[in-house]
C-alpha cells in the first residue's frame, strides 16, 4: 500500500481501545481535512458519540501529527486548560495488507462550528466579544502549558447554546507545535496555514515558517472578523485581499471603538506590533487599554 494512499474506515466497522478496550461502531464520515479524516464513532457500552481520526495517508508527517495532537491535548488536559476538546485514546487498527493505521479516539465538541454558524447571519457583537474573549482565554492557557495552536479559524471553535452562555470548544490540534522551554517561538518545517487567518511569518515559505504565540493572537483577531462580518460579507471582504492589520470600520460603522482597536492590533503585519501575550489581548477585550 502506497504510503499516501487515502485510508478509509468503513460504516459499521469496529474499533478497539487500546487502553480502555471499549468497543466503538464507525457510524458517518463527517469531515475532511489536511492531515486527516474525521469519523462519528458511537462507544458500544453506552452508546455516547465520539470522533474517530485516522491519517489520510501512512506518510510519516500524517502520523506523527496525528500522535502529536494526542500528546498535545492529554497534556493541556492535565493542566486544566479551558475550552479544549479532550483526547480519548489512541488506537488502531490493520489495512487490507496488514498495515496499522494510528487513529485518535476525540470527544465530540457540543453545538455546531462557527463557521457553519456564521453562514446564517453575521455573530451578534455581544456573542462575538464573549466567544472572542473566551478564545483567548484558552490560548492563555494553551500557551502556558508550551503549546502554540496555529489554527484558530471559525471552522476549529465549536459553540453551543449561542446567545446564551456561549459554551467554547477548540479543536484542530494538527498544526500545534510545542515550544521549547522557556522560549515562545519555534520554526518548523510544516508550512501550513490559511489566508487571512494566518500571519505573513506564519506563511514565510523562504525558511521555514516563524511560529511564536503571535500567530495565535493573529488568528484570533482575524476570527472575529469573520464572525462580525457573517459569511457573506466575509468572503467579500476577504476577496479584497486587506493588507494587516485588518481595518473593519468601512464594513461594520457600527462597531464598539474598543473592540475594533483590540482586533485591529493583534491582526498588525509585524509580530511585534500585537499584543504581548495571549493574556494581554484577554484583558484588553476585558475592558482594558489597547495601545496602538
Amino acid at each position: 500500500m502506497s504510503s499516501l494512499t487515502a485510508l478509509m474506515l468503513h460504516i459499521g466497522d469496529i474499533l478497539t481501545g487500546n487502553d480502555s478496550q471499549e468497543n466503538y461502531e464507525i457510524k458517518s464520515k463527517i469531515g475532511e481535512g489536511g492531515f486527516g479524516t474525521d469519523f462519528l464513532i458511537t462507544r458500544v457500552s453506552d452508546n455516547r458519540d465520539y470522533i474517530a481520526r485516522e491519517p489520510k495517508g501512512l506518510d510519516k508527517t500524517l502520523i506523527k501529527a496525528l500522535n502529536s495532537e494526542f500528546t498535545v491535548l492529554e497534556n493541556l488536559e492535565r493542566k486544566n486548560v479551558p475550552y479544549v476538546a479532550k483526547a480519548i485514546e489512541m488506537t488502531e487498527y490493520p489495512d487490507q495488507v496488514g498495515n496499522m493505521v494510528p487513529v485518535l479516539i476525540l470527544e465530540k465538541a457540543a453545538g455546531e462550528s462557527l463557521d457553519k454558524l456564521m453562514q446564517n447571519r453575521p455573530i451578534a457583537e455581544s456573542d462575538c466579544l464573549d466567544i472572542i474573549t473566551k478564545i483567548a482565554e484558552s490560548l492563555t492557557g494553551i500557551h502556558g502549558a508550551g503549546c502554540i495552536h496555529r489554527d484558530i479559524s471559525p471552522d476549529n471553535v465549536f459553540v453551543e447554546d449561542l446567545g446564551g452562555r456561549n459554551e467554547v470548544t477548540i479543536i484542530g490540534f494538527e498544526l500545534a507545535v510545542l515550544m521549547p522551554e522557556h522560549d515562545t517561538s519555534v520554526f518548523t518545517d510544516l508550512i501550513a496555514g490559511r489566508v487571512f487567518f494566518s500571519p505573513p511569518e506564519q506563511l514565510d515559505t523562504a525558511r521555514g515558517a516563524q511560529v511564536s504565540i503571535a500567530n495565535d493572537i493573529f488568528s484570533t483577531g482575524a476570527t472575529a472578523i469573520a464572525l462580525l462580518c457573517g459569511e457573506s460579507n466575509f468572503a467579500q471582504y476577504r476577496g479584497k485581499v486587506p493588507p494587516a492589520p485588518y481595518d473593519i470600520h468601512n464594513e461594520i460603522p457600527a462597531i464598539d471603538q474598543h473592540f475594533r482597536d483590540v482586533i485591529y492590533k493583534s491582526t498588525w503585519k509585524d509580530p511585534a506590533g500585537r499584543f504581548a501575550t495571549m493574556e494581554d489581548m484577554a484583558n484588553a477585550l476585558r475592558g482594558g487599554k489597547v495601545v496602538l
